[in-house]
Parts: C-alpha cells; structure tokens; sequence
C-alpha cells in the first residue's frame, strides 16, 4: 500500500510531517481575491482530499457488509459530491460561491485530478453495481484513493500558493492555516478507512502502521492549528469562535483517539466497533468542517 500524502507538498513544519519552507509572499497569477474567497478556494479544494478518503472508506463497509444500505448511498454522495465540487472548481458555482478558476498553476491541477478520477470511479461503479462486493476489487481500490489523494493535496497546494500572499488582505498564513484545517477532514476519513481495511487486508502490519502516521498527523497539526506554529506559517486560532470550534474538536478527538490506538495496535475492530467509531469520526469531521468554514470570515 502507498503512502498517503506527499507531505512535503504541504507546508513546513519541524517534526509534525511538513517539511518544504514556507514560502514568502507568492504572487498570484491574475486578479486579486478578498480572503474570504481565497480561503472558500482552498476550503473547496482541500474538502476533495477528504471526499477520496470517504470513497474508499465507505466502499470497505459496502464490501464488508457493514449497514451495506447506508454506506451505499454515502458511497454515492460522495462520488457525485466529488464531481460536482471538481467541476465548481474549475467553472465557478454560484452555489458554492466560487468563481472560475484563471491560475494556469491551478488549472493544471486540477486537470490532473480529473484525470486520475476517471481512472478512480470505474472500480467504484463496480462497487455499486455489485450485489456482494468482492473485497479484493476494494483492497486495489485504494491505490487509486491514494492517487487522486496525492494529486487532489497537490492541486490545494497550487491553490494555496496562487492566491496566498497576493493582496495584502489575502495573507500566506491564511492560505496556509485553511489547507491544514481543510487536511484534517481527510485524516478523520482515512483513519476510518484504515480502521475498516485491517479487517480484510492481507497486510495488517502496515495498514497498522499508516493508521498510525494518521494519528499522529492529526493530533500534531490540531495542536499547530490551536496554538500557532510560526515557523510553518500557521495561525493560532485567530478569534474565539475559531478556537471555540477546534476545542469541540479536540474534545472529540480525545474521545476517539483511544479506539484508534487499540486499531493501530493490531486489535482488527468487530462490525459493531467499526459502527462505533465510524458514529464518532463523523462527529469530528463535521465539527472540523464547521471550524474551516469559520476561517472564510477572518
């Protein structure tokens, strides 16, 4: 199994998984944008990240059996929630309020995670149309879940680098500060993911490992996103509803955390624990959705 994320395409920090500098005042190519449509920008974009990691997690229910019904439809509303935000991306919505995407950077980016989703949405059709899912179509849909992860992080990344520092009310941290608080919507649905997979996979001892990583990844870049961390450009929770927000969501990941170590451990979770904890991480993927929408009105 790959890796997940090329952290390095992300934003520096020491020893919580970013290792580029970050950058000084970039450009963008084109007009300016106020930063509440900056970070609507990249909030879109970085919720993609989050959508390919619920994809394959909700397919390793539908293959397990798990609520098979209820995982289905979220199996469904993700895919076509990921066409329709990838098409909004690049042609502007007025219902997600975002313009037409004009950053050749970007525009090549996204090109490419569309490319990739072709590939990714065959072998999820084929999960649905299937009356008893074969768990081995699932195992090798993940690689394809990692690839789209990969370029969709990359195409956040472009965003985040054409539109932070282009105005002096459109700051580089905030660009920044967005795209991790957007990336830890994703890690709730990977860890779910992995949870799910260490009951079929072949390879417990990495899926073990990656869940892992996962944790670790989260819990350090929600410490960054309460407290600062200026070396890697991200904000300290810049107001008290922001913080309000990510203390509800540190109160969640308390309360989740421990399950996930037992998993991380070896310990393969019956269906009635997946269930559980599944009940629980979408406790904290919406609370933390709720906190990077509060981020478009600093």
């Amino acid at each position: 199994m790959r890796n997940t994320l090329n952290i390095s395409k992300a934003i520096a920090v020491f020893a919580i998984g970013f290792t580029t500098a970050l950058p000084v005042q970039v450009h963008a190519e084109g007009a300016a944008i106020t930063s509440e449509q900056a970070a609507r920008k990249v909030n879109i974009a970085g919720r993609q990240r989050m959508l390919s990691q619920r994809i394959a997690k909700a397919a390793c229910f539908t293959a397990r059996d798990i609520a098979p019904t209820e995982y289905r439809e979220q199996l469904v509303q993700a895919r076509d929630l990921f066409e329709q935000s990838q098409d909004a991306l690049r042609h502007g919505s007025l219902d997600l309020k975002l313009a037409p995407e004009i950053r050749p950077s970007v525009l090549l980016a996204q090109s490419e995670v569309i490319d990739s989703w072709a590939t990714f949405r065959k072998p999820v059709d084929d999960i649905l149309t299937q009356a008893k899912v074969d768990t081995d179509l699932v195992l090798s849909l993940q690689d394809h879940s990692l690839e789209v992860l990969d370029l969709a992080n990359e195409a956040v990344f472009k965003t985040t680098q054409a539109y932070g520092g282009s105005t002096k009310d459109v700051s580089i941290a905030l660009t920044v500060t967005v795209d991790v608080a957007g990336r830890q919507r994703m890690l709730s649905q990977k860890m779910m993911k992995e949870a799910c997979l260490l009951g079929i996979t072949d390879d417990k001892t990495a899926v073990a490992n990656s869940l892992s990583e996962t944790m670790r990844l989260f819990d350090a870049s929600l410490t960054a996103l309460r407290f600062g961390y200026a070396n890697a450009g991200v904000l300290e929770a810049p107001n008290q509803d922001i913080a309000s927000a990510l203390e509800t969501v540190s109160a969640h990941w308390e309360d989740i955390k421990p399950l996930f170590e037992k998993v991380a451990a070896g310990e393969v979770p019956s269906d009635d624990d997946l269930i559980d904890i599944e009940k629980r991480a979408e406790t904290l993927l919406k609370d933390m959705n709720t906190a990077v929408g509060l981020y478009e009105n600093i």
